[in-house]
């Protein structure tokens, strides 16, 4: 209600001096579909208001957060999917609006605020089911497994943790179409078919070829791959990726497509021992429908932010899945170098030194599209607010901004913050819970909580 009411709705004034703060499509931005969120949340209050005033025996806490379970799913996935944008919005129009960076600076001031921004606000919505989660959680432990309302509190509880998984996987698809499309941005000539709803990233490796079956001995390579597929790019070197223009120097992509493999014409994956002259160096054995022998492609990492190890494993798991195989260890085999008759001789350590730089500045400049790990950091920090420490029945925040920063940032998803938080009360020397008799506990629930 903090929200709605000290931020939401003076900004929806339209006759003011001065004319409106922010527009109605900026305004929108900000706050989502907030209001349908708290108009939930209100409900559920409302009802546990009148269940606390005319308790009967045959009425239960989990029969009202069943009722509103549905609702729950429609209206929050919208607001954490689009929670980055919002963010960013309000950070620019704060910057750049003088009458709304003074309108902030009001509100935060306000008491009921807690000199908290209206940023750290938003993020309350988010905690809020895993506050529930908790709650519950609580709840069920304090009830004796005979009352007939512990059967219920388990149903609102499992109903309430399907709800943040459906909103994690709603997210992380969100997210991976993001990646596709920023990635599709940042590789020239890629074609556009490859951006395809069932079609996911995976991670990101750079190379320095070894052959001649891509681009060329010493050519700095980049392999994106997807969940189906293997997307061989060339780095572009500084000099070719900007481009001078009469109105002066225009940032060009930084990658140029070269050929995109189906995992299922990859029929071996080569991992090259290690020697005095033969570094992370691996190799892929590629059949086309289209081709009557195989070819082989060979290649050195230079990444460093992932082992070869782990690339040729990953690579490995997503080749057995596009096939609808279990034995992914099956695709792996390893061989001599010179065996494949691959050369690194002619390769110096310079080339190589070369090829880590430049993939350190090409990934830089497009880290946030290629990085397979990065959620948006307000939803992340968003859903790993609530104390462990903390009791789940005394859930109002004591926080300070700069704890609840370094609290925000422990987990990634919704489900794993109840997780932590039982961990921790199941610890030796913890006081075992207090059962309450049947009926009891609705004494002991806060609906402010809510």
């Amino acid at each position: 209600s903090i929200l709605r009411q000290v931020f939401k709705q003076p900004l929806d004034i339209v006759e003011q001096r001065g004319g409106p703060i922010l527009a109605p499509e900026e305004i929108r931005s900000i706050f989502g579909n907030l209001l349908e969120i708290y108009e939930v949340h209100r409900k559920i209050k409302s009802d546990l208001h009148e269940l606390m005033c005319r308790w009967a025996e045959d009425r239960s806490i989990g029969d009202i957060i069943m009722k509103y379970a549905d609702e729950l799913l429609k209206c929050y996935p919208r607001y954490v999917n689009f929670f980055e944008m919002s963010k960013e919005t309000l950070t620019n129009c704060d910057k750049q609006n003088p009458r709304f960076h003074a309108f902030l600076k009001i509100g935060q001031s306000k008491p009921e605020c807690g000199r908290q921004t209206l940023a750290e606000l938003m993020i309350r919505p988010v905690q809020r089911l895993p506050s529930v989660i908790l709650l519950l959680t609580d709840l069920i432990k304090r009830t004796d497994a005979s009352n007939e309302d512990n059967d219920k509190l388990e149903q609102a509880l499992c109903a309430v943790k399907e709800v943040t998984k459906h909103i994690n996987e709603d997210k992380r698809k969100t997210e991976s179409q993001v990646q596709m499309f920023e990635i599709h941005q940042n590789v020239d000539g890629m074609p556009a078919y490859v951006l395809s709803s069932h079609r996911t990233f995976v991670m990101k490796v750079d190379c320095v070829e070894l052959g001649e079956s891509v681009i060329g001995r010493g050519e700095n390579i980049s392999l994106f791959l997807f969940n189906d597929s293997l997307e061989i790019s060339k780095r572009k070197t500084r000099s070719n990726s900007i481009r001078s223009t009469g109105a002066g120097r225009t940032p060009q992509k930084g990658f140029k497509h070269v050929e995109l493999l189906q995992l299922s014409a990859i029929k071996r994956v080569v991992d090259i021992n290690e020697s005095d002259n033969c570094h992370s160096v691996f190799a892929l054995v590629v059949k086309t429908s289209a081709e009557d022998k195989e070819k082989l492609y060979s290649f050195a990492l230079v990444s460093t932010e992932v082992t070869k190890s782990d690339w040729l494993k990953t690579l490995c798991h997503q080749m057995a899945t596009a096939c609808w195989k279990t034995d992914a260890e099956n695709f792996l085999t390893s061989m001599e170098a010179n065996d494949l008759d691959i050369q690194t001789s002619n390769i110096t350590n310079t080339s190589i030194i070369r090829a880590v730089r430049a993939a350190k500045k090409t990934t830089k400049k497009v880290g946030r599209a290629l990085s397979f790990n990065k959620t948006p950091r307000p939803v992340k920090r968003a859903m790993s607010t609530i104390s462990a420490t903390m009791s789940p029945l005394m859930l109002r925040s004591r926080m300070s901004s700069a704890t609840m920063g370094a609290r925000l940032a422990s987990c990634s998803d919704l489900s794993a913050l109840s997780q932590s938080a039982n961990k921790k009360s199941a610890q030796p020397g913890a006081s075992a819970p207090k059962r309450l008799k049947s009926g009891s506990f609705s004494s002991r629930f806060s609906t402010s909580h809510l």
